[in-house]
């Protein structure tokens, strides 16, 4: 019955999977990991609740990483930042190799308005798993908003590394090269190219397609090509975001750039 409740889990079957993992929990009462399968299970509906079953879980068997981890999870979802950092920590005492717990716990930290912390989280993550494109990417933002902006541009390199086809890397590290670096010609110019890359491999992402269509229209000298490219990224986003309000700002953005 375990091995079915987590398949109905994953595939997001709620019902099937408190089903399943019911009748776990009926046929071995106290053993840890129906424990804590009945805490994930559990954790959408009553978070409350499975923190105290994951609790009994870690009891039953306090040497597993993993139930700490989930713990920490949970209390995130609850919102008890605290809690949940005190879990993620407990989590990589018991694995120091645990790559996700350290990740999780960096993304806690950060929302505690700890960088310093969250970074020696990310670097613990990325020294793991140097191929972890996420934690790259996230290590960029952080240190982008430390004013850290080769730091950040080492880091989405390293992320597209890990994974080059990743749109969230690719889309990150345009943005950033032209609207934080965009200043310096051969940055717009390579912030173009790679938002180009990043709308080819996720073309429903609005935002790139509006800081790809600004950038076109700032880069210089302007001509009637690089006016035809700022419209077409423009009027994607104003399709693919008719309701944002911004939308009705880059219409006149249009108009203006098509006057000209």
């Amino acid at each position: 019955y375990l091995p079915a409740a987590r398949v109905a889990n994953v595939l997001n079957d709620q019902g099937r999977a408190k089903g399943f993992v019911d009748t776990a929990g009926q046929l071995r009462p106290r053993v840890a990991e129906v424990l804590a399968m009945q805490a994930i299970v559990g954790k959408a509906s009553d978070p409350k609740q499975a923190a105290r079953t994951m609790q009994q879980a870690i009891d039953a068997a306090p040497e597993v990483p993993e139930y700490q981890y989930e713990l920490g999870m949970i209390f995130g979802q609850m919102g008890a930042p605290v809690e949940a950092i005190d879990a993620f920590r407990k989590a990589v005492a018991l694995d120091p190799d645990y790559v996700d717990a350290y990740f999780q716990l960096s993304k806690v930290q950060r929302d505690l308005q700890r960088p310093k912390e969250a970074k020696e989280s990310l670097e613990n993550a990325v020294r793991i798993d140097p191929k972890r494109s996420d934690a790259w990417v996230e290590m960029a933002d952080l240190l982008g908003q430390q004013g850290d902006d080769a730091g950040s541009l080492h880091a989405y390199e390293k992320a597209l590394k890990a994974d080059p086809k990743n749109p969230v890397s690719i889309c990150a590290m345009g943005i950033t090269l032209v609207q934080r670096l965009g200043n310096d010609v051969k940055n717009l110019k390579r912030g173009i190219d790679v938002l180009e890359s990043c709308v080819r491999l996720d073309p429903k992402r609005g935002e790139a397609w509006h800081v790809l269509g600004d950038a076109y229209n700032t880069v210089t000298p302007q001509t009637s090509k690089t006016k035809k490219e700022a419209v077409r990224c423009l009027q994607k986003y104003v399709d693919l975001s008719p309701d944002d309000p911004n939308a009705l700002v880059v219409k006149d953005q249009i108009k203006e750039i098509n006057g000209k």
